[in-house]
């Protein structure tokens, strides 16, 4: 005679079976139903940009039409800006590097007569004298921007 543990285990066997076997079933009806809907849903986002690709032409051309003017303005004030002080611009410039070469060359020739001991203070003196040099270059070149002309 056979104890109720083999008869649970066989009835159990069997709907194991029965599960692996709707199991093919259930898969292939998965993938069928997921390539459906993948489908429509691919169809529907062609249908979806194909409706809104014209208008999302026309305003990104929009956004770069008023870009491009927004800019072209303020190039041309910054332009006019920089012709109207070119000569301090010019003479600041100028005058900076100047001075810092200035600032250098004396540093370096006393480092020379003082055996490098005044050598570390280049740097200082290089910013001193291209400070020094830029105020006095923007001093000789403002005043030839000095003209009547509004902004």
């Amino acid at each position: 005679m056979r104890s109720n543990g083999t008869q649970l285990m066989r009835i159990n066997s069997r709907g194991a079976l029965a599960r692996l076997r709707m199991r093919p079933r259930l898969f292939f009806g998965s993938v069928v139903v997921a390539f459906l809907l993948s489908t429509w849903a691919t169809q529907l986002l062609n249908l979806a940009f194909t409706d809104a690709m014209p208008r999302v032409e026309i305003g990104a051309m929009l956004a770069l039409h008023r870009a491009q003017s927004s800019a072209e303005a303020v190039i041309f004030r910054g332009g006019i800006l920089i012709e109207r002080s070119r000569h301090t611009i010019a003479g600041g410039t100028i005058g900076c590097s100047l001075g810092a070469g200035i600032g250098a060359a004396t540093m370096l020739g006393l480092g020379l007569l003082t055996g490098g001991a005044t050598v570390l203070g280049t740097p200082a003196a290089t910013a001193i004298g291209c400070g020094v040099g830029g105020a006095a270059g923007i001093s000789l070149g403002a005043p030839l921007d000095q003209y009547e002309s509004a902004l």
